[in-house]
């Protein structure tokens, strides 16, 4: 550096700026500078949180009441089935004994006696019964019920539904028919009881 007439000068030193020399100002916090604007945002966020947890409390609670409600429904319609079951066992065990016996009736006597007696009607009606009765079993039964069932029709007498009678020297097996029959029987008690048993076996 030269002055105006060429000469030159010295370099001007600037005065060293000492740490004491700096002040440092700290910025107050946003919260700080707007109470206001603060307290406005911490009550929006407060309300939506409760928003959100009573949506879903609400919708925990309809699910529970949902669950609640086809539980209820399921035990009804088991409740239902298991009555429906009942009744179709028993009047399909009183028809199976009713057919059986009014064959038997008929084997006792000879053929004009036993229309006489009206033993040939009650056969045929015990026999338009009886299918009546099987079918059910066949719907609403279970898959065991229905098994035992077949094994009990092959005990009893031919069941066409025609209005012959079958001949005269056809034997039926009793023992196989209460055998059969007693299956069945236990079957009915294990499935449609109300009251859970140790045991419905039939000795």
């Amino acid at each position: 550096m030269s002055d105006s007439n060429g000469e030159p000068t010295s370099p001007v030193s600037l005065p060293e700026v000492t740490s004491h020399d700096t002040v440092t100002r700290k910025q107050p916090a946003l919260w700080e500078r707007h109470p206001t604007l603060t307290a406005g945002l911490i009550s929006v966020i407060a309300a939506l949180l409760a928003g959100v947890i009573g949506y879903l409390g609400a919708v925990t609670g309809a699910n529970a009441s949902l669950d609640v409600a086809k539980a209820q429904t399921h035990a009804e319609n088991e409740r239902r089935a298991q009555d429906r079951r009942d009744t179709v066992y028993k009047d399909y065990l009183d028809a199976a004994n009713h057919y059986f016996y009014a064959w038997d009736a008929i084997r006792s006597n000879a053929p004009d006696s036993a229309v006489e007696g009206g033993k040939v009607e009650a056969f045929l009606q015990a026999r338009t019964d009886y299918i009546g009765r099987i079918n059910d079993v066949f719907v609403h039964g279970s898959d065991a019920g229905w098994a035992a069932t077949q094994k009990l029709d092959d005990t009893m007498p031919p069941s066409s539904g025609s209005g012959n009678l079958p001949p005269f020297d056809t034997v039926l097996d009793e023992a196989a028919f209460r055998t059969a029959f007693n299956e069945l029987l236990s079957i009915r008690c294990s499935e449609a009881s109300a009251v859970a048993r140790s045991s419905c076996s039939i000795a």
